[in-house]
């Protein structure tokens, strides 16, 4: 799969996802669990990378995808870099196949 289909794949379900309460204020959330649905972006670096912006603003948006009910779970954070490491959770695999019916 090429770069630009990678891209194609995660921004249509980050454009499915933004409709959703949780991501009104935050579409930059929407599309950080995208990435990470589509296991193109597991940390806040490559996130940050991919969406072409600023890690500070990753590291904010994974601050509201870590609130109840977590869609993300912070594996580890390296404390030199600030990088975090995450997964997707249950909840967020549910939301996935909600919108995927």
């Amino acid at each position: 799969m090429s770069a630009t289909e990678t891209a194609a794949d995660w921004l249509a379900l980050a454009t499915e996802l933004m409709p959703q309460e949780r991501f009104v204020n935050d579409p930059l959330a929407a599309c950080i669990l995208a990435l990470a649905l589509l296991d193109d972006a597991r940390d806040s670096r490559t996130a940050a990378r991919k969406l072409e912006t600023g890690h500070a603003l990753i590291l904010r948006s994974l601050v509201t995808l870590e609130q109840e009910p977590a869609l993300i779970a912070i594996d580890r954070r390296d404390q030199r870099t600030m990088r975090s490491f995450y997964h997707v959770t249950e909840q967020a695999l549910a939301l996935h196949n909600l919108i995927h019916r």
